[in-house]
C-alpha cells in the first residue's frame, strides 16, 4: 500500500525558503573613542576591540540567487570600571560602557556553486543601524566631581559582504560558516537625556562634542566571521 506522504530529501538545489539565526564575532575600532576626548585623560585600563552579536530572519533562494531579510543585534561585551588617566598618569575617573545596536537589513547571496550537500557563495547586506550607547562615570576627581551617566543614541548605514559555505547538516537543517568586512560608523551621536558631565550642562537632542569641539565618532568597522544555521522550510 502506497503512502500518503514520502520523506522529504534534504537537497540545497531545491531547497526555496528557510529561516536562520547567526552569531557574529569581529573587530572594532571603537578602542576608546567612548571616552576619549573627555577632561584630561589620555590614557585607558581598557579598550573596546571586538565587536559581538547575533542574527535571525529569512532567506529566500530563486536559481542562482539568494534574498534575505534579517534583523542583527549587535551586543560588544561592555566595558567595567575603565580607568581613565591623565599624562601624569593620575586616575581621573572611572568609566563604565554598556553599547547595543539594531540594525534591519537585507541582503544578496550570489550562489556561486550549488550541489545536493553544500553550497559557496557571495554575500552583500544592507541596512539602518540604530545605536544607543550608555556611559557610567564614578570617582571624579575633575569637574563635576559627582557620579553621572550619559546616555547616547545614533543612527547610520550599515553595509557588509564577505563569502560563505553551507552545509546540509541533518533533516532539513544546513550549517553556514561566513567571512566578511562590515562598515558601521556613527559620526552624529546625541544625548538622549540631559546630563550634565565633564564638559559641562547638556540637553537631550545636543550633539556628543569631544573638548575639541568635534563630532564624537563611533566606528564598528571591522572584519566578521559568523557561523549559523538554516532551516528549510520548503
Amino acid at each position: 500500500m502506497s503512502s500518503f506522504a514520502e520523506a522529504r530529501i534534504f537537497n540545497l538545489t531545491k531547497e526555496k525558503f528557510a529561516s536562520y539565526l547567526m552569531v557574529h564575532a569581529g573587530t572594532s575600532r571603537v578602542e576608546d573613542d567612548l571616552f576619549r576626548g573627555e577632561s584630561g585623560a589620555v590614557d585607558f585600563s581598557s579598550s573596546m576591540k571586538n565587536n559581538l552579536g547575533g542574527e535571525f530572519g529569512f532567506i529566500s533562494t530563486m536559481g542562482p540567487l539568494s534574498f534575505r531579510f534579517g534583523f542583527e543585534i549587535l551586543k560588544p561585551a561592555p566595558l567595567r570600571e575603565v580607568k581613565a588617566k591623565d599624562a601624569g598618569g593620575a586616575t581621573l575617573y572611572e568609566a563604565s560602557s554598556d553599547v547595543t545596536g539594531f540594525i534591519p537589513k537585507v541582503g544578496l547571496d550570489l550562489n556561486l556553486v550549488t550541489k545536493p550537500s553544500y553550497r559557496m557563495f557571495a554575500f552583500g547586506t544592507v541596512g539602518q543601524a540604530h545605536l544607543t550607547v550608555k556611559n557610567e562615570y564614578t570617582n571624579l576627581t575633575v569637574a563635576p566631581n559627582a557620579d553621572f551617566s550619559t546616555e547616547m543614541k545614533s543612527s547610520s548605514q550599515f553595509l557588509a559582504g564577505g563569502v560563505g559555505i553551507e552545509y546540509a547538516a541533518f533533516d532539513l537543517t544546513s550549517v553556514v560558516l561566513e567571512v566578511g568586512y562590515k562598515q558601521l560608523q556613527f559620526k552624529n551621536l546625541k544625548y538622549s537625556a540631559a546630563v550634565t558631565d565633564t564638559q559641562g550642562a547638556h540637553n537631550a537632542g545636543d550633539a556628543v562634542l569631544l573638548n575639541t569641539g568635534e563630532n564624537r565618532t563611533l566606528d564598528f568597522s571591522g572584519w566578521t566571521v559568523s557561523l549559523g544555521a538554516r532551516w528549510w522550510l520548503f
